[in-house]
């Protein structure tokens, strides 16, 4: 927590001290060198991120339950490993990491996509169609989005690469 009695500058200030709100503020911070503040109104800073408890019993999440993409080579634990200065360490789930359970039946989730889909198929055999479609429509969305993403990436270091070389030369552009 921050206070102070002496006027201080910062050239950005983060509303919201949520997932987004932190990642923000800490790639401002580690990419372009910025002096970032933080606000955030509750009393626990993190947003969706922190749990509580009840009667030193029960304890629920807030929001974010499980968090994917975090093995090695992910694009996912490439940025939080960015982030944390690789601080930040990772346990995969127990597998199943997920139970639907229904009057009639419970569903257990794996995190195999091969299994996950022939489980979906094996309890929804008239569905099979539509299963396979889905998971190869997950697979192009992943695809692009991992494609979008890089082209991203390379174009910001493009443009900064672009922004050093011009201001060696004019001192500014």
């Amino acid at each position: 927590m921050l206070t102070t009695t002496r006027q201080q500058r910062f050239d950005a200030i983060v509303i919201g001290s949520g997932i987004g709100g932190l990642t923000v503020a800490a790639l401002l911070s580690k990419l372009y060198h910025k002096s970032v503040l933080v606000l955030e109104q509750h009393f626990t800073p993190g947003g969706f991120t922190h749990t509580f408890e009840r009667k030193g019993k029960f304890l629920w999440d807030v929001g974010l339950h499980y968090v994917g993409n975090m093995g090695d080579g992910g694009t996912g634990k490439a940025v939080f490993d960015y982030l944390t200065n690789g601080n930040l360490n990772w346990h995969k789930m127990p597998d199943p990491f997920e139970k639907f359970v229904y009057p009639n039946f419970t569903f257990e989730v794996y995190s195999d996509p091969n299994r996950f889909q022939s489980d979906l198929i094996q309890r929804f055999p008239r569905e099979q169609t539509a299963i396979r479609r889905y998971f190869k429509d997950v697979q192009k969305a992943a695809f692009w989005f991992g494609a979008h993403s890089h082209v991203g990436a390379i174009s910001g270091i493009a443009a900064s690469s672009t922004q050093a070389v011009c201001s060696s030369f004019w001192g500014h552009c």
